[in-house]
């Protein structure tokens, strides 16, 4: 066993001819004094869960190849431990190299003493050359290329935060020898990519464990502790959202105290932020231009959690076509990320909270912008408000806010000459305000307390106009003097007490309309099927609704009229609408798609989910369909034309790939025609359809198909129903199960009820594969983020019990355990991520299962053990396992 070991470990090989025995010798006493002569640099007191991350950088250094010369770049925020990694993976591996140097503090240190100076300290490091004297930067960038360029060196750049230092030190890979390493920290991912460096770590959060670990043996220096602070260590492991830099700063700060100053210190820190972490985290703020520092202030302060489609609406008022340059920065420089919706870590919200306080701590009605419920409603009832401020996002939380009447001054605005965004969500408002500024741009009130807008109201810059909830019972105000000619976006969802819509005639700009669940509407003004700019047409749930004007709306690329359960005819369409890709009809009494439906040129999928509804031969000249969805619908009579074929399936379009005809009564000699289903699948693919539908899972089931593996898609995916017995019966009987767990996914109670049914027939033998599309595993599992606001807004939507809440909550928490893929928008091509979910999807298709047992007692519990021992999911490691 020794020799097996020995002969596995790295070393040397002689063979006489092969060299000099004298350069052989050199070779090995060169290694052996580099490493005596070499001393370890400082890592970390406690440096917990570092390895797997030291092991992960190794594998893209690729210390063997000594060919070639690799640069490397590690980013992520401030205080998540860039630093602490590159100098473990510096002890690790410097041995291996002629010469090395840990160039830390870049930023810091070229801001104080120069570039220059930082180029000497990097050759009298690598050549052990004191008296080193350069004339100038370019002379130190010659000097480096000339005395480098033969030498195996090992160079990390800590802390770079601009293109001049990386050029400075390590221009190209051409300036260091064969085998040479370069390792660059920063927190401006953008930096690594303008240098062309490929190979990329990104460092995130501890989690939830190795938090608290950290957190322990800085503030206690051992592993364990008393159980009376075990609350208090939870809640201090919440608030830094597993930042080292904070666990380490307030486990180091409340040594040696009491569980009731630890609760203290916890409280004032949610207050103010520790000045330490503050320090360290407002370093990538400071180096924004302005417009980036604006966007990021507006989006701690008042859009942290949105949706990227949202803030970019709403803030795009504000900075125009600077926007999408602006988030991409933010994201660059490691303060914000992308996940369907805008997250930042809440350290990072803090601070952008602390920075805009800092400008008038003591009057809130003097700052840009106002989002504490008690600032917002200190300066409308007092009358405080100035034209310093620009922003007003009030969201009220709690129950007894957001059922209490407040009681405000009504000219509260007058005085906000500058106020630009103003939006209210879940307050109970006494009375409805006297006056509005012209300069507002966006105003968003659910339940405005009046049935008008202020007659002297300027709604010349108004874009955004959204009045959900509202009393409105007309919408007269569009006619006022002064036209919403700027108006793009009319929101009035929910306003039961509406019984018309306006004429819209008079908003020639508008691009997106909405009135679903105005349960009191009985008309459609004409002028809504004639607009020429309008791209999104709502008016769902509306129960009184018996006819819809003609559409003629040649831009219009959503069309929503679900469950309008008066509404018996679909809308005449006018001309050609090409611009339609997905049309949902599902709950409305309709019996027949008019002839001009075929004007829908553009559709792909259709969902006709209603009941009754007799299909003529217009679906099948339907050009681009090839989605065709009727699952549930009962009583469907297909009404052959005087040109069809006898046969009923002459009458699907002959592009459409898939067909769903769950639950439905169907004529026996349907399944004549070729639609015959197969009663097993070997995948079933679920997800939430919205933001997946196009690009990812078309391209999943594709490549499914063209593997040979039968799929079913649930495209349908309804809102606030019970799963159908049929789409357990597709579960029950597929191999396989692809969840795609996407931004949107906790907001449909269809999904998590198919999620907690997939999950159920795991424990038959389903094989459960998640896929984290655009989302953290840890958000999944911690319900945060989106997913947070989804189940939060599902007791409201849909009255759900207590009981089917937990199950919901229990099923994502199993599912975010699991063994899946991790999807994020740049981080690989797509194409390459799907390839690896089919090759696994088809290895295990294609496998074929040896027989166990016919009753095999006892046995899982065992096997699971096994499999816990072998590690499956490591794989940078092979590992040898025994059963006695």
């Amino acid at each position: 066993m020794a020799l097996r070991q020995v002969a596995d470990l790295s070393g040397y090989n002689f063979g006489d001819g092969d060299e000099y025995q004298y350069k052989f010798i050199g070779s090995i006493v060169d290694r052996v004094s580099r490493v005596i002569n070499r001393a370890p640099l400082h890592v970390a007191d406690y440096p917990v869960g570092l390895l797997s991350h030291v092991l992960k950088v190794k594998k893209l250094l690729d210390v063997g190849s000594d060919d070639v010369v690799h640069m490397i770049g590690i980013h992520g925020m401030g205080g998540l431990g860039k630093t602490t990694l590159s100098l473990a993976v510096y002890n690790l591996i410097a041995a291996d190299f002629n010469k090395s140097c840990f160039l830390q503090n870049v930023r810091e240190e070229s801001n104080k003493h120069g570039l220059k100076h930082l180029q000497t300290v990097l050759l009298s490091e690598i050549l052990g050359e004191k008296d080193i004297s350069l004339a100038s930067v370019q002379r130190g960038i010659s000097v480096i290329q000339q005395r480098l360029r033969r030498k195996k060196v090992l160079l990390i750049l800590d802390d770079v935060d601009n293109r001049k230092q990386l050029q400075a030190f390590a221009g190209r890979s051409d300036w260091f020898g064969p085998g040479s390493r370069v390792i660059i920290t920063t927190r401006d991912e953008q930096l690594l990519k303008s240098h062309e460096i490929e190979r990329t770590y990104e460092v995130e959060e501890l989690n939830e464990n190795y938090s608290l670990q950290l957190l322990v043996w800085n503030a206690f220096k051992r592993e364990k502790v008393d159980p009376s602070y075990e609350d208090v260590l939870k809640r201090v492991v919440t608030y830094a959202s597993g930042l080292p830099l904070a666990l380490e700063v307030i486990g180091s700060n409340l040594v040696g105290k009491s569980v009731e100053e630890w609760e203290s210190a916890i409280e004032h820190y949610k207050r103010i932020p520790n000045g330490e972490i503050l320090e360290i985290l407002k370093v990538s703020f400071d180096g924004l231009g302005e417009g980036e520092k604006n966007v990021f202030l507006d989006i701690a302060c008042c859009f942290k959690g949105s949706s990227l489609k949202e803030v970019e609406s709403i803030l795009g008022v504000l900075y125009d076509n600077n926007m999408k340059h602006h988030i991409r920065v933010l994201v660059e420089k490691s303060l914000i990320k992308i996940w369907g919706e805008i997250q930042m870590h809440d350290l990072i919200e803090d601070m952008g909270r602390h920075i805009d306080r800092q400008k008038s701590p003591e009057e809130p009605g003097k700052r840009r912008r106002l989002w504490l419920a008690k600032d917002i409603l200190h300066v409308l009832k007092h009358n405080k408000g100035t034209s310093e401020t620009e922003i007003i996002c009030l969201d009220l939380l709690s129950m007894s806010e957001k059922e209490e009447t407040l009681e405000w001054n009504a000219n509260a605005f007058r005085r906000m000459k500058n106020l630009k965004i103003l939006i209210i969500r879940n307050g109970k408002f006494s009375k409805g305000p006297n006056y509005f500024p012209e300069s507002l741009r966006v105003l968003e009130w659910h339940g405005y307390p009046s049935n008008c807008l202020p007659s002297n109201f300027d709604s010349s810059k108004l874009v955004t106009c959204m009045l959900p909830h509202s009393h409105f019972t007309s919408f007269g105000f569009l006619g006022l003097s002064k036209k919403f000619e700027n108006l793009t976006v009319l929101k009035f969802d929910g306003c039961k007490f509406l019984t018309q819509t306006p004429d819209m005639s008079v908003v020639g700009n508008l691009e997106e309309v909405s009135f679903n669940w105005c349960e009191s509407l009985v008309a459609v003004h004409d002028s809504i099927g004639f607009m020429n700019k309008l791209k999104i047409l709502h008016a769902q749930h509306c129960i009184k609704l018996m006819s819809f004007p003609p559409l003629n709306l040649p831009t219009l690329k959503s069309l929503e009229l679900s469950f309008c359960s008066n509404l018996e005819k679909f809308p005449e369409i006018l001309g050609k609408m090409g611009k339609i890709r997905v049309l949902e009809l599902e709950g409305l009494p309709i019996k027949e798609l008019p002839p001009s439906f075929q004007n829908l040129i553009g559709l792909e999928e259709l969902y006709l989910l209603c009941k009754n509804v007799h299909l003529s031969s217009i679906i099948a000249t339907m050009p681009n369909l090839y989605y065709f969805d009727s699952t549930n619908s009962k009583g469907w009579q297909w009404v052959k034309s005087e040109d069809a074929e006898d046969n009923v399936g002459s009458m699907v379009p002959s592009k459409v790939d898939l067909f769903s005809a769950l639950s439905c009564d169907l004529d026996d000699n349907f399944f004549s025609t070729g639609f015959k289903g197969r009663c097993t699948y070997d995948v079933f693919l679920s997800f939430r359809g919205k933001d997946t539908r196009y690009g990812f899972i078309d391209n999943l089931y594709q490549a499914l198909c063209n593997m040979g593996i039968h799929t079913f898609t649930d495209k349908e995916l309804k809102k606030g129903e019970e799963i159908v017995p049929a789409l357990q019966k597709a579960i029950a009987e597929s191999r396989i199960a692809i969840v795609v767990l996407s931004h949107n996914y906790a907001s449909s109670s269809f999904c998590l009820d198919e999620l907690a049914t997939i999950l159920h027939c795991k424990s038959k033998g389903l094989l459960v594969i998640p896929v984290f599309y655009n989302v953290y595993p840890s958000y999944v599992r911690r319900q945060k983020g989106s997913y947070e606001k989804g189940l939060a807004e599902l007791p409201k939507r849909f009255k759900a019990q207590k009981e089917k809440l937990h199950k919901w909550k229990m099923a994502l928490r199993q599912v975010a355990d699991l063994s899946g893929y991790y999807f994020r928008d740049g981080d690989e091509y797509q194409y390459k991520f799907i390839q690896r979910i089919v090759e696994r999807v088809s290895t295990v298709i294609n496998g074929t299962a040896l027989d166990v047992a016919n009753n095999p007692v006892g046995l899982l519990s065992q096997v699971l053990k096994v499999k816990k021992l072998l590690d499956v999911g490591s794989d940078d490691v092979v590992h040898m396992i025994g059963i006695l």
